[in-house]
């Protein structure tokens, strides 16, 4: 398939009898999603507008490379949003990316088809993105963390009760990332998802282990504090042993000395 150089000037022209995409009804599906697109730079009018936001010019031939592909079962590498795995381990099936909040349903259908079972909301986006995740047949498991290193928690200010509600929300995270198959993002797949990976890569005995950026020197405390307030039931949920437990320890011992990674 050749297609027209985009540029500020000149628009692509479809003809009704071009096709741009292999000739089945799947392709047809997509192509005429394309076009829809395209009628909304002429048609302010069409229900295509009402929905969705019109297309860059820039956007519409990343539609067309994408959807001009035979269809197949895909894999997350090829999934269009920016994904890629928590570790470098060929067996790894979590990955951390930017948001998907606010993506149209195409995504969260593609997503699921790849193998995905599980999203992962770092950035607390809310009702309306767990409505989107789940529709699709994805699970939906909220993990804020925008303060979670602020929590009162780690400050010796919060109540039994409110730890004990904070720590269950821990433990129920490590588990989900343990089933695997999830997608664990916040808003650009950077800061908040470094820290939730470190953390995971700590408490998780099933992860992989590997180098993790730890953001800021004082993180070690409140790992400290986070595992004081772990009771032997949290740990047998989370899968720890004898030998997890002296694992652990050795970790602990060297973000101390050099806080900024763990090797």
């Amino acid at each position: 398939m050749k297609i027209m150089p985009i540029s500020s000037r000149i628009n692509p022209s479809f003809k009704s009898n071009e096709p741009i995409a292999f000739d089945d009804a799947v392709s047809r599906e997509r192509r005429n999603f394309i076009r829809n697109h395209y009628d909304s730079w002429h048609n302010p009018y069409s229900d295509i507008y009402a929905s969705e936001h019109r297309l860059s010019e820039y956007s519409l031939k990343k539609l067309v490379d994408f959807y001009s592909q035979k269809p197949k079962k895909i894999v997350p590498e090829e999934i269009p949003v920016i994904a890629k795995r928590i570790d470098s381990c060929v067996r790894t099936n979590n990955y951390r990316g930017q948001t998907l909040a606010g993506s149209h349903p195409m995504i969260f259908e593609e997503m699921k088809k790849a193998g995905f079972k599980t999203i992962i909301d770092l950035g607390s986006y809310g009702e309306e993105y767990k409505e989107s995740v789940e529709k699709s047949g994805m699970k939906f498991f909220d993990m804020p963390m925008e303060n979670f290193f602020a929590h009162s928690i780690f400050k010796d200010m919060a109540t039994q009760n409110d730890k004990n509600k904070f720590v269950n929300r821990f433990v129920d995270y490590i588990k989900v990332m343990q089933e695997g198959n999830t997608y664990i993002a916040c808003d650009y797949g950077t800061y908040r998802t470094d820290d939730a990976v470190m953390l995971n890569s700590f408490f998780n005995p099933k992860a992989n282990r590997h180098s993790v950026v730890v953001r800021r020197d004082y993180f070690s405390d409140y790992i400290k504090t986070l595992y004081k307030n772990l009771t032997s039931k949290d740990k047998l949920k989370m899968g720890w042993d004898g030998n997890w437990e002296k694992q652990f320890a050795k970790m602990l011992k060297r973000v101390v000395a050099e806080p900024f990674r763990l090797f």
